[in-house]
């Protein structure tokens, strides 16, 4: 779903494309005629398409998501991301928005027959199940930065979501993924789901002045370093964390409703050993840093049990109870869009008696 909270209340699962089954289509066979392009190789290849989806978006819909993709690309969720409309004419089938910079564009480029597109076109029928009227979203993403840095959405994950919104606007009717005899309407249902199994560790990440980003061999916590390992009751435990950190899952779980997070939590480490490992082996904190955590590295020593927890939203429960897009309209005292609690009336100006009980003075 391009998400770590996925609204699964609708279909239009993203698919990932074997891009040299793809090519074996178009070619006809794997190798032969194919002009290398290794600007795709290690990438990962997604598809997206939207059955009859191609009636209902106008050229301004398009531009509007061009510029979601075009947003999304510059935080590194994808490299290049594309839209197409299958178009079956009477002068033939086509595809539109191929481009040089695209993945369908470089892979029709680098077939060296005469009729590439209709090749590829069926080749995507194949490989997407693509028909006539679809619409088709094609992404490429970096496999080191997805493997390395935990990224809450991709680009086909906002594409997904703007596309619903969209849409459901229009009247379009959704594939449904609602439990098998559920007739309640999209908007009534309610699907709870957690996701669990995060990595433990993922890589920091570094930007350079010209904005490109590089991934580090240091190692941050994915969600905080307290955070307990997933391991096998006849693994070692010490092995398994010093051996690839990138590996181990860790005991973090966040519960998502219809696409929102309604909470999330972890069990916690409490053998001190292991703590001090994940601060020196793994993240090598400094010392300054670790030695604010001695508290609790000598609270574990004193014996502490396994423990663990989570934490609730409940104002963003009712809000899907209440069907409101805006957590403004059920908590208690809520925030204009300029920071201003209207019923507070805060922050308002302060008077010097109320400086002086303080002991502070304003200074032109």
């Amino acid at each position: 779903y391009g998400s770590d909270k996925p609204d699964t209340r609708f279909g239009l699962e993203i698919v990932q494309l074997d891009v040299n089954e793809l090519l074996g289509q178009v070619a006809g066979h794997r190798g032969d005629d194919i002009t290398s392009d290794e600007g795709w190789r290690g990438n990962i290849v997604e598809a997206l398409v939207v059955p009859d989806g191609a009636k209902y978006v106008s050229r301004k819909d398009l531009d509007s998501l061009g510029q979601l993709c075009q947003n999304s690309q510059r935080n590194y969720e994808s490299i290049v991301t594309t839209l197409h409309k299958y178009l079956a004419e009477s002068d033939g089938e086509r595809l539109t928005g191929i481009s040089s910079a695209s993945l369908l564009g470089r892979i029709t480029s680098s077939i060296h027959v005469e009729d590439g597109e209709a090749r590829l076109i069926a080749g995507l029928k194949e490989v997407a199940g693509i028909r006539p009227n679809d619409l088709v979203v094609i992404s490429e993403r970096s496999k080191v930065l997805s493997d390395s840095v935990a990224l809450g959405f991709t680009t086909m994950g906002r594409v997904r979501l703007h596309l619903h919104q969209l849409l459901s606007t229009k009247g379009y009717k959704f594939p449904e993924l609602l439990p098998e005899g559920s007739h309640s309407r999209e908007n009534d249902h309610y699907s709870f789901l957690w996701v669990v199994d995060f990595p433990l560790f993922t890589r920091q990440v570094e930007c350079a002045a010209d904005g490109s980003m590089t991934v580090s061999t240091n190692w941050s916590s994915t969600h905080h370093p307290f955070t307990a390992p997933m391991v096998a009751p006849d693994s070692d435990v010490w092995e398994c964390l010093l051996g690839d950190p990138g590996k181990i899952r860790g005991q973090h779980y966040d519960l998502v409703l219809n696409g929102l997070e309604l909470g999330g939590g972890s069990i916690r480490i409490h053998d001190p050993a292991v703590q001090t490992m994940v601060f020196e082996k793994i993240l090598k904190l400094e010392p300054a840093v670790r030695n604010r955590f001695q508290h609790l590295l000598t609270a574990l020593g004193q014996g502490c049990p396994p423990h663990g927890g989570i934490a609730l939203g409940l104002d963003r429960l009712i809000s899907v109870l209440c069907g409101s897009a805006s957590l403004r309209d059920v908590i208690a005292f809520p925030k204009a869009a300029d920071g201003l609690d209207l019923f507070n009336h805060s922050p308002a100006p302060v008077t010097t008696q109320e400086l002086a009980q303080y002991g502070l003075r304003e200074i032109d």
